[in-house]
């Protein structure tokens, strides 16, 4: 995420790959997100509502709504300097985040800064999605629970059980597994890992 890191406060592109990173968001989900999507719940923890309110927003499907928890300093992501870009584009009268469209993130994201972020270590076919998938893949490989896995990325679990009757897990639980799994903080609070539940 140094690429992402090295980039100007002001960029959204900056914030486009590090949100990325760290929520495992799908491209057209961050792309779409408005000010309003960015809040701190009583709690303390700032996250990102993945919704399809507003005008022209979609999602997936019903489970990928969700709150998503921003992981302060997660592999350098610094949630205050996030925080500070969106009250400039509050400031500056713009609902939206993204400065760039849906179409020119993609493209910018998929064939220049993944290529030059990865540098040698670059292979034909990483895009975008494929920081999803390196989400997904992390959390397979440290033992978190599908359900927990599942309220992050915004799938269904295909049960009955799950998908009908359950409310979904709680933010702070997801919260604190995504500091112990990111290595990040959260505002002082003490971290608990729920990586082997």
């Amino acid at each position: 995420m140094d690429y992402a890191n090295n980039l100007p406060e002001t960029s959204w592109k900056r914030w486009l790959l590090s949100l990325g990173v760290i929520t495992g968001g799908r491209l057209n989900e961050i792309s779409q997100l408005s000010i309003g999507d960015v809040q701190t719940l009583e709690s303390g923890i700032t996250v990102i509502h993945i919704n399809e309110v507003g005008e022209g927003k979609s999602i997936k499907n019903k489970r990928s709504e969700r709150l998503v928890p921003l992981t302060d300093g997660a592999y350098g992501f610094d949630l205050a300097a996030f925080l500070r870009y969106v009250e400039t584009c509050k400031t500056s009268g713009s609902d939206a985040l993204a400065q760039i469209g849906y179409k020119t993130a993609g493209e910018w994201a998929n064939q220049q800064a993944i290529p030059a972020s990865l540098g040698d270590d670059y292979s034909k076919g990483l895009t975008f999605h494929s920081l999803r998938h390196s989400l997904a893949s992390l959390m397979q490989a440290k033992g978190v629970s599908t359900t927990h896995a599942q309220a992050v990325m915004g799938h269904a679990s295909g049960t009955i059980t799950f998908d009908t009757y359950g409310s979904g897990v709680p933010v702070d639980v997801i919260a604190d597994m995504l500091c112990g799994l990111l290595g990040g903080r959260l505002d002082g609070r003490r971290i608990h890992s729920v990586l082997t539940n």
